[in-house]
């Protein structure tokens, strides 16, 4: 159960994290090759097909010893350079009740990645069902988390409130 909650949570994080990196035009078909190392995908290639495959983007997974993921970076193509460049960065960390997502955006000036602008906190209760999250952005002017979603769900994961 523990397993099939996290991994649904991941899912649907990396889902609309994928969405966000790739840009999904009606007309087109996507397809994907996933690099799978002793059972565990590492990378994945996103083509766009229109008669011809396109590479689009690139998400690379790193996992703890306990076979979780800890990191996913994104990357899009490069047509000109004909090389991958960094997109963004998601990492995860686990706490006994909740899951924290950290997404970071890749600062071309500086080759390096900006400070965590988004996060994303995921709360669950005994059984590991979830039971809340929350969406926060990083207020520079306030030098702090402003929280911008609070949704709370019961014990079937039936939406209760959203706050926002």
């Amino acid at each position: 159960m523990k397993t099939t909650v996290l991994r649904s949570v991941m899912c649907v994080a990396f889902v609309i994290a994928g969405f966000m990196s790739t840009n999904l035009n009606a007309g087109n078909k996507f397809y994907t090759n996933e690099i799978v190392k002793d059972g565990v995908m590492v990378s994945k290639v996103i083509y766009s097909y229109d008669g011809t495959l396109h590479q689009q983007a690139k998400h690379d997974f790193t996992y703890n010893e306990a076979g979780k993921v800890t990191s996913k970076e994104v990357f899009k193509w490069n047509e000109e350079s004909a090389t991958w460049t960094p997109s963004y960065k998601i990492d995860c960390t686990y706490g006994n009740d909740t899951i924290t997502l950290n997404y970071a955006l890749w600062n071309a000036k500086d080759q390096s990645y900006n400070l965590s602008q988004q996060k994303s906190l995921y709360r669950m209760d005994a059984a590991q069902n979830y039971i809340a999250y929350q969406n926060y952005k990083w207020d520079a002017s306030e030098n702090g988390w402003m929280l911008t979603n609070n949704v709370s769900f019961d014990n079937e994961n039936t939406l209760l409130t959203s706050i926002m």
